[in-house]
Parts: C-alpha cells; sequence; structure tokens
C-alpha cells in the first residue's frame, strides 16, 4: 500500500462530467485535470499532494477536482477545485496489506475556503490474479460547521472495489456509499462503474473508468440514477 524508500510515483487524471442533471450546464462541465504525486519517505511511510477526486475520496464517479478547465459553478468556480497532503503509514502488508491514511484537506473555495481533516485507512486483498480494494475515510470540517447558510459537514466516504488481472490489462467494477455524516440517513448515495487499467511498463500504466455518480441514493439527494455520471482517464508512471 506505501511505496518504497525514494521511490516518487505520480498520477494525471482528466474528469469529465457527464451529468444530466443541471439542465444550465454546458455538455462534458466541469473538466479538470488533476495532478497526484507521492514519494516514500521510508518503505512503510507514503506523503503526497493529492488532487484528484479519487485520491481525495477513493471514488470516480465525479469531476472537477484539481484543475478546472471548463465550468464555473460548484468546485469550478474557481481554476483551482480541491487537494491537499496525505501521509499514508503501512500497517500490514502481503495478501492483507493496510495502511492508516491522514490528511489536511481544501475541499471547496466557494462560497468560502472549506478546511477538512482526512483520517481512513486502506486495504488490498490479494489473491492470486483477483484483488480487492477498500477504503473509507471521514472528512472532519474544520471550519464553518455552524453557518447559517451552508453549514460545513463532516463526510463519509466509503469505496470498494472488485479486480481481475489479465495478463497486462486489470478490469474492475466499484461501488461503496458516500454522504453526510448529518443526516446520513437521508443524503447517502450509491455510485456504481466500471474500470480498467493497461500495464505500458513495469513502472507505467493507462487506465480509464466510467461511473454513475449516484445510482442510489437517499431521499435528500436531488436526481439520482443514471443522469449523474464521469468518465475519467488516467496515466500512472513511478520511478525505479
Amino acid at each position: 500500500m506505501t511505496l518504497r524508500q525514494g521511490v516518487v510515483a505520480g498520477a494525471i487524471t482528466l474528469e469529465v462530467s457527464f451529468a444530466k442533471d443541471k439542465p444550465r450546464a454546458e455538455p462534458f462541465e466541469p473538466t479538470s485535470i488533476a495532478p497526484d504525486i507521492a514519494v516514500g519517505v521510508t518503505d512503510d511511510l507514503t506523503i503526497g499532494l493529492i488532487n484528484s477526486s479519487s485520491a481525495l475520496t477513493g471514488f470516480r464517479g465525479s469531476a472537477g477536482a484539481g484543475l478546472c478547465l471548463t465550468g464555473t459553478d460548484g468546485h469550478c468556480a474557481h481554476v483551482y477545485s480541491t487537494g491537499g497532503l496525505e501521509a499514508l503509514y503501512s500497517l500490514a502488508k502481503g495478501p492483507a496489506a493496510i495502511a492508516a491514511t491522514a490528511g489536511f484537506l481544501l475541499t471547496s473555495f466557494t462560497p468560502e475556503v472549506h478546511e477538512d481533516l482526512k483520517l481512513g485507512f486502506k486495504m488490498k486483498l490479494s489473491d492470486g490474479n483477483v484483488f480487492a480494494l477498500f477504503s473509507p475515510s471521514v472528512w472532519i470540517a474544520l471550519d464553518d460547521r455552524y453557518a447559517r447558510a451552508v453549514p460545513h459537514k463532516d463526510q463519509i466516504w466509503a469505496p470498494i472495489s472488485l479486480w481481475v488481472k489479465t495478463g497486462k490489462t486489470a478490469l474492475g467494477v466499484g461501488t461503496g456509499v458516500k454522504g453526510p455524516i448529518t443526516d446520513f440517513k437521508d443524503n447517502w448515495s450509491v455510485p456504481i462503474g466500471l474500470a480498467a487499467q493497461y500495464a505500458l511498463q513495469p513502472r507505467a500504466s493507462i487506465g480509464a473508468s466510467f461511473v454513475f455518480g449516484k445510482m442510489l441514493a437517499g431521499s435528500g439527494v436531488p436526481n439520482p440514477g443514471a443522469d449523474a455520471s464521469a468518465l475519467q482517464i488516467w496515466i500512472n508512471v513511478a520511478s525505479n
């Protein structure tokens, strides 16, 4: 789950919204590009600068994280929308690998800058050419918790995915549950999607996913179903 000492790994992700639940939005709005970079401080400790929605939340069912290319509302009211610093510490290695995560995030710039503390863990269970990923986390709001207009709420994210490797290709299906801790029973949502990744060489790969961001949802979530979806395309590289 962590990088070896001295190894530097990076990823760049193109995030494109296909949402039809925003009647005033232009096609593919928002679209963003999000770089992530991490370094192995020791074999057990990795520190990274994260910007993509997948690195921030573990889910790939949205667009508009990192640097915005199109879009004028929500996260993309500013050129830079979300990002932060994250530390990953290995607790167990092998077929049942697990690591604790902690980070400081800037999760919104509109209408105010919002800061969050991220706490969670990442787990990878492997058996031959099949593996599962589970990376739940909690975002603890550090400001505007009691704002009258739009309070900044604590969030829970619990993504899970199952993957099968065939040669250089890995195919996966992902889902999970997410939502604000306050009134979670009315505001939860469940994304569902598919992903594929191809190894260009041992230290470089390219991948893509298409995810419906709120296929199932609570009564307080607007426009659930197939109208909210996002395409992501990414490239991963790592040093020796």
